[in-house]
């Protein structure tokens, strides 16, 4: 079983790609720096986790109930 489909490591090398080509404009990197801020702001990291809980809690309870397994993970 492969662990990454063709689909998968296409958007690998364009991350990839995009991030050199960021990296190397200035005004670019100043836009992330900002970007980054907004990211780490109380409220939408509290509404990640938040988000990240309840789906937790959903897998949780649907493996206990037996109706999802590991073997899912992936899709």
């Amino acid at each position: 079983m492969d662990i990454f489909n063709n689909r998968e490591i296409a958007v690998i090398i364009w991350f990839f790609v995009v991030s050199i080509f960021m990296i190397t404009q200035r005004d670019i990197r100043k836009s992330i720096l900002g970007v980054f801020r907004c990211l780490l702001d109380f409220k939408i990291l509290l509404f990640i986790f938040v988000m990240i809980g309840y789906t937790t809690a959903i897998i949780i309870i649907l493996y206990q109930i037996g109706f999802w397994d590991i073997s899912l993970l992936k899709e």
